[in-house]
């Protein structure tokens, strides 16, 4: 009769340890799917209030600005994601808010999409303040506002960049990025980079308009128009700049055909110009067939012939 008891005591304490315990994972198991929904909602709402924030940043009518510094609520991650794909390839932006509770991050599944906005930086931008400049892209007509975004930990020293430049960089004000003529008056952590010598963290080579970063592929850019290309062949990973690139050259074909289309029709009342039709046309083929930045150069030599052509005429296309 008391091994019975026992057994049955036994069975109690085993069936409440069990429960209980089923009760416990449900309980965790419901607490991770609530806090994991919440998170997701979080990481929405943070992802619309940046675009919101960009949406001024390109409207800007300078030619290039900068702007206050943004800061999050709490230490944030965004993803810089370029696409090529399509007519005018997409920007891709994701944000996460960094969590204690399951994975520290966690990559949005719904980044938002965007075929207007080029975004120049780190493809993963982390921290809780970020730094935010534009440039205008011209070639030779304004193809788009360029946004070049630095986190709080990126810092950045340039060593004997030329005169206009280091005019520029001073003139916008970004606070991590610094300008000097020698490597040992770089701060602690910063990513060095060279206009005059090589060695450097990135290696600038102003004669073959080339960027080098150790351990990664070259990159060509063209300043003809402006350091809008300089600097986002600086501050952003080869993939970005080579993906946002090849996005800027098919919107400067698409624009090349509709400037041929507006001078034709000009043409009638005797203020266009065939000889730039043909020009834009070119150009227009020659953007679109882009394989990489070493082509950029090319592209912005047949882009120097249009801007030339345009000055002559009485009715100037842009």
């Amino acid at each position: 009769m008391k091994n019975k008891k026992a057994f049955e005591m036994n069975f109690a304490w085993i069936f409440a340890i069990v429960v209980g315990a089923a009760i416990i994972f449900l309980a965790i198991f419901a607490a991770v799917k609530l806090i994991g929904t919440e998170r997701k909602a979080q990481n929405a709402q943070l992802g619309s209030d940046f675009e919101t924030i960009l949406s001024p940043v390109e409207t800007t009518l300078e030619v290039s600005s900068s702007f206050p510094p943004i800061s999050f609520p709490s230490k944030t991650r965004i993803y810089n994601d370029c696409k090529t794909q399509g007519n005018f390839g997409v920007q891709e932006i994701g944000t996460s808010i960094s969590s204690t509770i399951g994975e520290k991050w966690v990559k949005p599944n719904n980044p938002d999409r965007f075929f207007n906005k080029y975004l120049f930086s780190s493809s993963v931008i982390e921290g809780k303040k970020i730094f935010v400049f534009t440039e205008r892209f011209d070639m030779p007509y304004k193809v788009a506002d360029l946004i070049f975004i630095i986190g709080e930990k990126e810092k950045y020293c340039f060593v004997n960049s030329p005169i206009e430049v280091r005019n520029e960089i001073t003139a916008l004000g970004i606070q991590n990025i610094n300008v000097t003529d020698s490597p040992a008056k770089c701060s602690k952590n910063s990513t060095i980079v060279c206009f005059a010598s090589s060695g450097c963290d990135i290696d600038i080579n102003i004669n073959s308009k080339s960027v080098k970063r150790i351990a990664q592929k070259t990159v060509y850019y063209d300043d003809t128009f402006g350091n809008s290309l300089l600097f986002g062949a600086i501050l952003a990973e080869p993939a970005v700049y080579e993906c946002q690139l090849t996005r800027l050259m098919k919107r400067s074909s698409s624009l090349a055909l509709i400037y041929s289309s507006k001078s034709a029709f000009l043409q009638a009342s005797d203020c266009g110009s065939s000889t730039l039709q043909a020009l834009l046309n070119s150009y227009s083929a020659l953007a679109l067939s882009l394989n990489n930045s070493l082509d950029i150069r090319r592209i912005a030599g047949n882009a120097q012939m249009i801007e030339e052509e345009n000055k002559h005429l009485a009715c100037q296309l842009f």
